[in-house]
């Protein structure tokens, strides 16, 4: 067994190359073994201790080289360079997720050998990776599968598997490269495979390449079928509208704003597109309540002759205040509202709120949460159906499912990145909302305030416009209906990984 003091350059390293996978350096090829050197060194330590102790390593770094911009979105909204203890933290408790990988991953080690063994890697890193989109705290962000957003060819499984097919895939050709460049591997001393050669004085078992090979080359037979389909359905003309409001600093006055706005409106009248979407925070003030507000986009409604969505604050009868998005029809204004369901922990809700009395004007928290929606149909838009995604929602493959399943034609994703400043937070968002196409075969109208807008179709392309400054994305796109398997069975591929674990995990209890 190496020293432990001799893996951690090889975690450190791995933490280096994963990260380089996902935007901004968006060299989505050096995923498929960038993960290779966490899996080698986490089975090869003397106890499950260390083998978390290198996994949480590896998140630590990984997550916090990923996300500096929460660093600067916290500073940016509480007003204090204190908010980059918020990215500190939160890495490391994101780095304990992967300290878990670690720990599965050198159980599993010691019940399977082989193929069995891949398959068992690649299944425990799925499992983390579902287990981080679960509960109120979740925080689903920078799964393996994003890394290929751009690779269309490659996702297209996605339909079936979710993105945690795509995530597989890459922990299937990095645990058998972990395992190929072992010059030994656990519990195979005994039964050294034939296809084992010698090179530099390392041996090389080039047998577990197959098993990797014939699932890329399914998941790629399947997606160059399937890539260039006609994903078509009813027309219809939709837009999405790009404002580049900054979130930061001081805000336009409502007037100013709802200028630039009406100026948008502008560029739309001579495709009268049927749905324009404005993004999350497009709104300068309560468009259901705000009367001036409420006035100006109906009017926008009626010179386009079609339905506006606008992302706004709505505070409700009671004084609270709710994350919505407001729907405008050309012929009697509001129609209907949309309220966020899943807010963003320590940012629209503080858990555990006493525990942070006493630094509250510290960090300036707010007194009060946002109030979440329950339970919410598909807005409906003349004849179309639109399943609403608010920011963070759209980084949830569960949301955008349960929004088709309820019937939705058309997945809208509105954001506000304008917090991040100038980021990778952007394109690591789009990268999500991508996938949210390709996993239920529908088009998805993504509109930022300061970016990335987007059409995307169902097999992942689409034109963006590009951020930080003011565009307008219009174009034919298509109501689509049906369910895809993903839509239909969920999460099925990490529930099936959790049963191989499992198994796994028992054999690796068992004494030798």
């Amino acid at each position: 067994m190496p020293q432990r003091k001799m893996l951690w350059p090889v975690v450190i390293l791995s933490a280096i190359l994963a990260t380089l996978a996902f935007p901004p350096a968006n060299l989505a090829w050096i995923a498929w073994f960038a993960y290779a050197p966490l899996f080698w060194a986490v089975t090869r330590t003397q106890r499950p201790r260390g083998a978390f102790g290198l996994g949480w390593l590896f998140g630590v770094l990984h997550f916090g080289a990923l996300t500096p911009w929460i660093g600067v979105t916290v500073a940016n909204w509480s007003g204090t360079q204190l908010g980059w203890i918020a990215w500190a933290l939160l890495a490391i408790i994101q780095g304990l997720w992967f300290g878990l990988f670690g720990w599965l991953a050198w159980r599993v080690a010691r019940g399977t050998a082989g193929d069995g063994r891949i398959l068992a890697l690649a299944f425990a890193w799925v499992c983390v990776e579902w287990l981080r989109g679960l509960g109120g705290l979740a925080m689903p962000w920078g799964l393996a599968g994003y890394t290929q957003y751009r690779s269309l060819v490659t996702i297209q499984i996605a339909e079936i598997t979710g993105v945690y097919g795509v995530s597989f895939l890459i922990a299937v050709v990095n645990a058998s490269l972990a395992s190929a460049l072992s010059r030994t591997q656990l519990g195979d001393d005994r039964k050294r495979r034939r296809s084992a050669i010698a090179i530099g004085g390392v041996t090389a078992d080039v047998g577990v390449l197959v098993m990797p090979c014939l699932f890329y080359a399914g998941a790629l037979t399947y997606g160059l079928m399937t890539v260039g389909l006609p994903w078509q359905g009813r027309p219809v003309m939709v837009a999405a509208v790009q404002p580049n409001f900054q979130s930061t600093g001081e805000a336009l006055p409502q007037a100013d704003a709802m200028a630039r706005l009406g100026a948008a409106t502008q560029g739309l009248l001579e495709k009268a597109p049927s749905l324009t979407v404005w993004p999350e925070g497009a709104a300068p003030a309560d468009a259901v309540n705000d009367r001036q507000v409420q006035t100006a986009f109906w009017s926008f409604a009626r010179a386009t002759t079609g339905h506006h969505l606008v992302g706004t604050r709505y505070f409700d009868e009671s004084g609270k205040e709710r994350n919505s998005a407001a729907l405008f029809s050309p012929d009697v204004g509001l129609v209907s509202r949309y309220d966020k369901e899943r807010l963003v922990p320590f940012g629209e809700w503080i858990p555990a709120r006493p525990l942070f009395t006493p630094v509250r004007e510290l960090f300036r928290i707010p007194e009060e949460d946002l109030v979440a929606g329950h339970d919410q149909p598909p807005m409906e838009a003349g004849d179309m159906k639109l399943g609403v995604l608010i920011c963070y929602e759209s980084a949830f493959p569960g949301m955008s499912r349960n929004r088709v399943r309820q019937g939705a034609d058309l997945l809208v994703s509105i954001t506000n990145d304008g917090w991040a400043g100038k980021s990778a937070s952007l394109a690591q968002h789009f990268a999500m909302t991508t996938f949210r196409a390709v996993e239920t075969r529908r088009f998805v109208c993504a509109a930022g305030l300061t970016g990335i807008s987007a059409l995307i179709a169902p097999n992942g392309a689409g034109g963006v416009a590009p951020p930080y400054q003011p565009a307008v994305v219009c174009d034919l796109i298509y109501l689509r209906s049906g369910q895809t398997p993903f839509v239909r069975w969920g999460d099925w591929l990490p529930i099936l990984g959790a049963i191989v674990v499992l198994y796994a995990f028992r054999r690796g209890m068992q004494p030798e």
